[in-house]
């Protein structure tokens, strides 16, 4: 059987997505305000980074994005955890955007042509990650390898609290 490249991409989206989601089983939300130390993302920061970053739709195919301006600013590249959460959309609100994104993004990474992959986005990248997000199918690779790495500094907290059996 040969895999297409929309599987093999999807194959390692659903691994993501499914860690992304055990990582919150189990969790008050006082849990996801938990900072080791001062200027360490907490899980709420992470996991709303992490939808900001995967919202494929505006960059590959041109849709208008999930995510408000506000919530690009206050969790997107550059953006400071807030240690109280103070302005932030409730964790049911993120976990309720984070499959709305999901759902999109895995349509459009099962549809995406081969001729589409090395297209440039649609919109224009943060000059920090032009190089590194260059073409439409470099983003889908790099996207869930940046929420995993969110995610793994998530676990890592869960365990600092004492919250090991998310798997």
């Amino acid at each position: 059987m040969t895999r297409t490249l929309n599987v093999a991409y999807l194959s390692q989206w659903k691994i993501i997505i499914k860690w992304i989601r055990r990582t919150h089983r189990g969790l008050e939300d006082q849990d996801y305000l938990f900072q080791p130390a001062k200027n360490i993302n907490h899980m709420w920061f992470n996991f709303a980074h992490i939808i900001v970053a995967i919202d494929l739709g505006p960059v590959i195919r041109g849709d208008e994005p999930f995510i408000s301006k506000e919530m690009h600013d206050m969790f997107g590249f550059g953006a400071i955890p807030d240690p109280i959460a103070k302005d932030y959309p409730t964790m049911e609100s993120l976990h309720e955007l984070f499959e709305k994104v999901w759902a999109r993004d895995k349509e459009i990474i099962s549809e995406i042509t081969a001729d589409e992959i090395d297209l440039l986005p649609q919109i224009e990248v943060h000059p920090a990650f032009a190089a590194l997000w260059n073409t439409r199918g470099r983003i889908i690779e790099v996207a869930p390898i940046h929420a995993s790495y969110h995610n793994g500094q998530s676990n890592l907290i869960r365990k600092m609290l004492g919250k090991l059996n998310n798997f």
